[in-house]
Formats: C-alpha cells, sequence, structure tokens
C-alpha cells in the first residue's frame, strides 16, 4: 500500500524522515533510505514509499528464491530457448561401390509374380548423374505381391562403409534421417520401409539395438519428376523402439513392398535413393556463449540478493 508519493528537492529527505515512524517495516525502509540515499538528484526527485514490500513467499519458494524469480525470471526464461545447429554424424553417397554391385538380400521376396528383380548399385542412376541404390522389378499391376530389402552396414575399415562418427547424443529427437528419392519409371510408392540396426562399439561390436521396421512416407515422390529429399525425425519416427544413436556402427535395411506401389505396382519398376544424411542437433557456439553469460549474470544478481538481503533485512 502507497502510503505518500512526494516531489521534493534532494535535501528535503534528511528534514522529514524524523518526524516518520521508525517502527515495523515501513521504519526499517526509511533507514535504508537514509543509508543508501536513494533519492535522486534530479530538480523534480520522486520518493515513494511502501508499507509490507515483504510479501509472503508462496508455500513452496523461500523468500530469496521468490525475489529471484520476480526480478528475473525474465532473463532466465531468455536464455532456455537456444538456436541448434545440425552436424552430420553419417552420410552414404554409393559413390565408393562398384558400379553394379549387387546388393539384394537373399531373403527378399522376388518369387512370381514378381519378376526380373533387382536391387544394384546403379551408374549413372543417382542425383545429378551419380551412383545411386537402385531397385528394379516387373510388378504383375493389381497383385500386390512381392518385396525387395537391401542390407548396407557401416562399422568402419573392413566391415562395409565408414562408421557414424559424433554420434554422443542418446536422445532420439536430436536426429534427422534424410534422403534423395526418385522414380524414374513405374508407380508411386506409398512407403519405404526402413530398419536401422545399431551396434554399440565399432566393427559390430557390442550391443545390438534396431528401431524396427517402419514406413517412411514417400507418396510425394511423382513418377519421373526427379529427386525429392525426404526427412523424418527419429524421436518420431522411431520412438520407443529402444534404438541407440550413439552406436558406433550403423546397418540399413532398405525394402520396398509390392503392397506399397500403386495399382500393385507396374511392369518396368524403378526407385533410387542416394545421399543418405543423419544428422544430430547440437547448440550453436553463439548459444552457449549466451547461457554462459546468462548463468554469470544470474549468479551475480542472487550474490547480491543474499548480500542485501544479510547485511540490511527490510
Amino acid at each position: 500500500m502507497v502510503l505518500g508519493s512526494f516531489g521534493l528537492p534532494a535535501a528535503y529527505p534528511e528534514r522529514i524522515l524524523p518526524a516518520l515512524k521508525r517502527s515495523g517495516p515501513v521504519g526499517a525502509l526509511i533507514d535504508r533510505i537514509k543509508q543508501r540515499r536513494w533519492c535522486s538528484e534530479s530538480p523534480a526527485p520522486f520518493l515513494t514509499i511502501m508499507q509490507n514490500t515483504d510479501k509472503q513467499p508462496k508455500k513452496h519458494e523461500k523468500p530469496i528464491q521468490k525475489l529471484f524469480n520476480h526480478r528475473h525470471g525474465g532473463a532466465t526464461r531468455g536464455f532456455a530457448a537456444t538456436a541448434q545447429a545440425q552436424t552430420t554424424v553419417f552420410s552414404e553417397n554409393f559413390e565408393s561401390y562398384a558400379p553394379g554391385a549387387n546388393e539384394l538380400a537373399p531373403w527378399s521376396d522376388t518369387s512370381p509374380p514378381l519378376l526380373n528383380a533387382s536391387l544394384t548399385i546403379g551408374a549413372g542412376a543417382g542425383a545429378g548423374g551419380s551412383q545411386g541404390l537402385l531397385w528394379k522389378g516387373d510388378f504383375t499391376p493389381s497383385t500386390w505381391h512381392g518385396w525387395m530389402q537391401g542390407q548396407l552396414g557401416y562399422g568402419g575399415p573392413s566391415y562395409g562403409g565408414t562408421a557414424p562418427s559424433g554420434n554422443t547424443s542418446l536422445n532420439l529427437s536430436d536426429y534427422t534421417l534424410s534422403f534423395d528419392m526418385a522414380i524414374p519409371s513405374g508407380t508411386t510408392l506409398g512407403n519405404l520401409q526402413l530398419n536401422i540396426q545399431g551396434w554399440a562399439d565399432p566393427a559390430y561390436g557390442g550391443a545390438m539395438t534396431e528401431t524396427g521396421g517402419h514406413n517412411i512416407p514417400t507418396g510425394t515422390v511423382g513418377v519421373g519428376t526427379g529427386f525429392q529429399t525426404i526427412s523424418v525425425n527419429l524421436g518420431t519416427w522411431a520412438a520407443g523402439s529402444g534404438f541407440n544413436p550413439a552406436s558406433g556402427t550403423y546397418q540399413f535395411q532398405w525394402q520396398v513392398n509390392g503392397w506399397e506401389l500403386g495399382g500393385g505396382g507396374s511392369n518396368g519398376e524403378k526407385i533410387v535413393i542416394d545421399n543418405v544424411f543423419m544428422t544430430m542437433a547440437v547448440p550453436e557456439p553463439s548459444s552457449l556463449a549466451l547461457i554462459g553469460i546468462g548463468a554469470r549474470a544470474c549468479s551475480g544478481c542472487v550474490a547480491r540478493i543474499v548480500k542485501t538481503r544479510t547485511e540490511r533485512p527490510f
């Protein structure tokens, strides 16, 4: 409750303060005003005396915590939202493979009515005329039959392609998988199936975890329209799978299913993927610097509040 507000010259407080009551919270505030000389030196200063400045804190807050939250909560909330950058922890452009290399897993179901099925490293089939992973087959329309899987592992030298690196976060939501996909001929593919397996250590060492076979929506990729980038966040795509994204070895099981093809498929079906990336979100350096500055500033505020309330409590 405001007791008074006076526009007075700087010297006036010294004359009027002795006449005011010196007991209770008002008196303590007056003493502090005299000691600290909180009066402005401007021609028209304003002195506002507040009664009951120490309101009772909420039950879950200590007095100093309450004061800090009230005065500096905005600063701490500002530092809570930090910008995120992406770092690449795995990539595959299929250029290290021999052109025409067979990648069709022997357990694939290529029995009739699926004919002439193959999964190879297609020279010139990738983005910009590079190499890519190419599915080909004659799917009899309306049969909704057959599936072809390719299993490509990355455990380091002598164990497939380059192993993942820098994938330090255990949080699936920090990871995004992306790849380029095209359908040169045939019909659209509603979903491309993928299972990502991981071994704790390079060279397939340690415990194995996996995402399990999950569909990646690809129905937006048109026939003969070129490459389109598809991306999924592992936190939503593989939620609850138990997959360890910080694994030292990755293995991708890519699978085209006949029942995902429009109309059950067509003769001369061709599907290509290229430029596979796994990225991990990390705070940008500028954000880390801001966090450090904010933390130091806030710690200083706490120290000043503690000192003030210890030496000269209201």
